[in-house]
């Protein structure tokens, strides 16, 4: 893996892990949560590659944090373990 990457990967973790306690915790009920198991759909792999996989598969579980600005960035409005994971899920 790109150096580059592997730092930010570390700084988005460093993050999202020190988020302010001001901040709710993600409910059970939150797309969110699926990325505590992420796994790529077979049958999406098959259709759309596996790149298309793991972007459907990431819009859905960031759903509650739609819509993105013009650049893409989206706002991280709650933390919790789930949103910990996430430069997890995206090293994988």
């Amino acid at each position: 893996m790109d150096e580059l990457l592997v730092k930010q990967i570390i700084t988005a973790w460093y993050y999202l892990s020190c988020l302010p306690d001001t901040l709710p915790t993600t409910g059970p009920e939150s797309s969110v949560n699926s990325l505590l198991t992420f796994s790529l759909s077979p049958e999406w792999v098959e259709d759309i590659g596996e790149e298309g996989a793991v972007n459907q598969a990431l819009e859905v579980a960031l759903f509650n944090f739609l819509p993105r600005n013009e650049a893409g960035i989206f706002k991280i409005s709650t933390r919790g373990p789930a949103i910990i994971v996430l430069p997890d899920v995206l090293e994988t």
